[in-house]
C-alpha cells in the first residue's frame, strides 16, 4: 500500500530593506510579525533585513530566518521547549531548563569554536533588557575556507519556550552595530496553529504517486535493519518505544520517526556496518548518512546537520554553495543548513522543478523537522529558501540536469520541440526515452545532448528522461519531465 506524504510549504514573509544608518542615532523601527511555537512575536528592527522564512506550525524545529549572502547577513529567532515542560522522559540534552542555561550552552559552543569575545549589546527581549553574548567566529560560509563572522546572541523565555535571537554578519561591510541596542522583541498573542492536527491536513496519495513518478531507481534496503521497517526491533530495544515511517520516501529510502525534538524521543545509536561511525536514530543526520551510504557508498562520518556538506572528504561528490548562478539542487543532492547555529539541519533532495532563470521549487525528505518528513522549498534567483539558512549541498556530477523545455511546458500542434540536457563526466553517449502522445514509446542512443521532436507530431502529453553511458556503465536516470502539445 502506498503511504501518503504531505508537501509542506513554508510561510514566506517579504521584508522591505531598511536603510543602514551611519550613526547610533535612533532609527525608525519596522515591525515584523512571526509565529513560532504557537506564539505570535513582533520583532522591531532598525537594520536592513532580507526575506524572512519561518517554520510551519507542526515542524519540530521552530525558527524564522532572514538572510542574504552578499554581503552576508543573517537574522534568526528560534524557540525550543523549556526542559522541565517536556511531557516524555529521555528528552534530548540540547534543551535547557532556563535562559541562563541556554546562554551558557551557547557560550560553550563558541568556546569550542575558538571564538573571540566582542563587546556586548542589550536589547528589549520580552519586556526585559537582555545582554548578548557576542563573538567573532570563523565558519564555513561560501568556500572550503573558514571566514570570520560576527555573531550576537540573546536568550529569553516566554510561553514555556526558551528563545534565541541571533544576528550574524561578516566584518567586511559597513554596519553600525550600535543600532543593535534598539531592537525590541515582544509577545503579542498566541496562535491556534500550534499542533500537528491544526497545522496540516492529512497527506494525499496523489502527492505520493507524483513523488514516485520523479524518483530514480530504488536503492537496497538497509541490511542492518534486518528486514524491519525503520529498524523497529533495534530502536524499541534501546528507546522503549516503536519507530515508524513518517510518510516520505525517495528511491525507497524512508524518513523515520519519532522525531527526537518534537516527540521528546531518545536518540539510539546505530552502526551501518561493523566499525562504522555511529549515527543517531532518528536525527536528521542519520537519514543523510543512510542515503549517502546506500546511494554513493560514502561511509558515515562525524558532524551535525550543518556540517554534513563541509565535512565530506570524498571524491565522488562535489560541493555547491547556495546562491550559485546556474546551480539548483537536483534529486539525490544532500543539503546542509544553519552554519551559525549550534546543530543545524540536513536533508535529501527528492525532486527539483527550477527553470532556467533559477526560479521554482525543490522537494526534500528529512527527519526531525517536518511532520511527514517532507517539505517543498522555494527557489528564487538560484537561492533556495528555508526556515534555516541553507549553506550548500553535495551533488553527484555523474547525474545530469534536463535543461529544456521547462517542466510542464505547452507547445502548439505544429511547434517543433527541442529537448536538451547537461553533460556528464566521462559520458560516451546518451539515451533518451520519450513516451506519450497516441502510443509513442521510443528510446534513442547517440552522442549528442539535444534532440528535436518534429513539428506536426501528434498532440498529447509527453514524458521524457535521459541517462548516460560512461566507462563505468550506465548512470542513474534523470528525473522525469513532462511537456504537452496541443491537439489542434
Amino acid at each position: 500500500m502506498v503511504r501518503p506524504i504531505l508537501l509542506v510549504l513554508l510561510f514566506v514573509f517579504t521584508i522591505s530593506p531598511l536603510l543602514t544608518a551611519s550613526s547610533s542615532a535612533p532609527a525608525a523601527l519596522q515591525n515584523y510579525t512571526l509565529t513560532l511555537a504557537g506564539t505570535i512575536v513582533e520583532v522591531a528592527l532598525p537594520i536592513a533585513a532580507p526575506e524572512f522564512v519561518q517554520s510551519a506550525p507542526a515542524d519540530a524545529i521552530q525558527i524564522a530566518t532572514a538572510a542574504n549572502w552578499d554581503p552576508f547577513l543573517e537574522i534568526s529567532l528560534s524557540a525550543e521547549p523549556v526542559a522541565s515542560t517536556l511531557l516524555a522522559p529521555g528528552a534530548p540534552s540540547r534543551f535547557a531548563a532556563s535562559p541562563n542555561e541556554l546562554k551558557q550552552s551557547l557560550q560553550g559552543l563558541r568556546t569550542e569554536q575558538n571564538a573571540t569575545a566582542l563587546p556586548t549589546h542589550k536589547i528589549q527581549l520580552f519586556d526585559q533588557a537582555v545582554e548578548s553574548t557576542s563573538h567573532i567566529v570563523y565558519l564555513y560560509l561560501r568556500e572550503d575556507v573558514k571566514e570570520p563572522v560576527i555573531i550576537h546572541e540573546w536568550v529569553g523565555q516566554a510561553n514555556q519556550q526558551n528563545w534565541t535571537f541571533r544576528v550574524s554578519y561578516t566584518p567586511d561591510q559597513v554596519f553600525d552595530d550600535a543600532l543593535l541596542d534598539q531592537i525590541e522583541i515582544r509577545v503579542t498573542g498566541t496562535s491556534l496553529l500550534a499542533s500537528p492536527e491544526a497545522a496540516a491536513p492529512a497527506p494525499s496519495a496523489a502527492e505520493e504517486s507524483s513523488a514516485e513518478l520523479l524518483a530514480a531507481s530504488i536503492l537496497p534496503a538497509p541490511n542492518w535493519w534486518q528486514g524491519d521497517e525503520c529498524d523497529n526491533t533495534h530502536y524499541l530495544k534501546y528507546a522503549g518505544r516503536r519507530s515508524y515511517p513518517l510518510g516520505a520516501s525517495y528511491r525507497g529510502i524512508k524518513a523515520c520517526g519519532p522525531r527526537p525534538v518534537y516527540d521528546s524521543a531518545t536518540d539510539v545509536r546505530v552502526a551501518f556496518y561493523e566499525g562504522a561511525h555511529g549515527a543517531l536514530e532518528w536525527e536528521c543526520v542519520e537519514l543523510s548518512m543512510r542515503f549517502l551510504w546506500l546511494a554513493y557508498q560514502v561511509p558515515p562520518y562525524s558532524g551535525n546537520g550543518k556540517d554534513v556538506v563541509n565535512n565530506y572528504q570524498g571524491s565522488r561528490l562535489v560541493k555547491i554553495k547556495n546562491d550559485t548562478p546556474g546551480k539548483a539542487p537536483q534529486p539525490g543532492n544532500i543539503l546542509s543548513y544553519g552554519t551559525t547555529s549550534a546543530w543545524g539541519h540536513t536533508s535529501v533532495v527528492s525532486a527539483s522543478d527550477v527553470d532556467s532563470s533559477g526560479n521554482g521549487s525543490i522537494t526534500i525528505i528529512e527527519q526531525n523537522w517536518s511532520m511527514y518528513g517532507t517539505q517543498k522549498l522555494e527557489v528564487k534567483n538560484w537561492h533556495v529558501y528555508a526556515a534555516m539558512l541553507i549553506t550548500g549541498w553535495l551533488h553527484d556530477p555523474y547525474v545530469f540536469v534536463l535543461t529544456s523545455p521547462e517542466n510542464y511546458a505547452l507547445f502548439g500542434r505544429y511547434d517543433s520541440v527541442m529537448l536538451t540536457w547537461g553533460s556528464v563526466i566521462d559520458a560516451k553517449n546518451y539515451t533518451i526515452e520519450l513516451t506519450g502522445g497516441p502510443g509513442m514509446e521510443e528510446s534513442v542512443t547517440f552522442t549528442g545532448r539535444s534532440i528535436v521532436l518534429a513539428a506536426g507530431a501528434p498532440g498529447g502529453v509527453y514524458k521524457w528522461r535521459v541517462w548516460a553511458h560512461t566507462s563505468a556503465g550506465k548512470t542513474e536516470e534523470s528525473m522525469l519531465r513532462t511537456f504537452s502539445r496541443k491537439y489542434g
